[in-house]
């Protein structure tokens, strides 16, 4: 029996499997919030292969098969869109919100924005130039304390990202064509530079990013009204209900400095980034 304990923001739970032939799909579903203790949690799972009907994951205290494929490699990419939903609603009580997350010195900055938006490609970027991340894909804010927890989904690395930073290639564990026929890198977060994983930070900013073929890169502060206007259209879920999770919004809003970033070249954004992060720790009483 192979057995591994995991935390994504304020999911617990832990995964097993008895086929020596599953511990790679094992390894590969969010590795990076593996956690060396055993401790409760909140739901346990197994990968169970059955030569005649396939694989499958079971949720072990409800007997229960929660997905079933043919092949090991549907059965990773079943898996990890199931515990990433599960993590979401185990953090209900959170805001959540669709960006990617980086931190330096003590400060973090949520980088809200739709697929294609960029933000993968700036987190890549700025974790290589020494910042650290929470994630690519998802800010979980605690509402009472304003703190970002971890969500290490693997990075879904897309072919013209590939190409900003070919030597990531050399880490991607899986690749899957998308539905717009482009291929997919799953590569974990902590294989782009060691040390790099950041653990629960207070939010300092909020930088909209948008990608552009313009030549000229702006960068503009935002007033409190409208950026929330501009939050709430990138939330998964505003936490306790609509009037709690407004009244968390408006707290968010109140302490983070707030910014729109259009940019066509990656590295002169990253550049206003790192100067952003770097201000945002002078700030808060942190080393620059």
């Amino acid at each position: 029996m192979i057995r591994k304990s995991y935390q994504i923001a304020r999911f617990r739970y832990s995964l097993q499997t008895r086929h020596p032939s599953l511990k790679l799909v094992l390894d590969l579903l969010y590795p990076d919030c593996q956690i060396q203790t055993q401790p409760d949690t909140d739901v346990n799972y197994e990968l169970v292969k059955d030569d005649a009907s396939g694989f499958f994951l079971r949720q072990i205290e409800a007997d229960q098969i929660l997905c079933a494929t043919e092949t090991a490699d549907d059965l990773y990419l079943e898996c990890e869109w199931h515990l990433t939903m599960e993590a979401l609603k185990a953090s209900g009580n959170c805001l959540q919100f669709h960006a990617g997350v980086i931190e330096k010195n003590g400060s973090a900055a949520i980088l809200p924005g739709e697929s294609g938006s960029g933000k993968t490609t700036l987190v890549i970027g700025c974790v290589l130039s020494g910042m650290n991340c929470l994630s690519d894909e998802v800010a979980v804010i605690d509402p009472k304390t304003l703190y970002l927890h971890p969500f290490r989904r693997m990075l879904i690395v897309k072919s013209p990202t590939m190409e900003l930073f070919p030597q990531l290639k050399e880490n991607s564990c899986v690749e899957v064509v998308d539905e717009m026929d482009q291929c997919c890198h799953h590569i974990p977060l902590s294989s782009v530079r060691p040390n790099c994983l950041a653990e629960a930070t207070r939010l300092s900013l909020i930088i909209f990013p948008r990608h552009t073929t313009d030549a000229k890169t702006r960068l503009e502060r935002l007033g409190q009204a409208e950026t929330a206007t501009a939050l709430i259209q990138h939330a998964f879920g505003l936490g306790d209900g609509p009037q709690l999770g407004v009244s968390a919004l408006t707290e968010c809003v109140r302490n983070a400095s707030a910014y729109r970033l259009a940019y066509s070249d990656y590295a002169e954004a990253i550049g206003i980034l790192e100067a952003l992060m770097d201000n945002a720790s002078f700030q808060n009483g942190g080393q620059v």
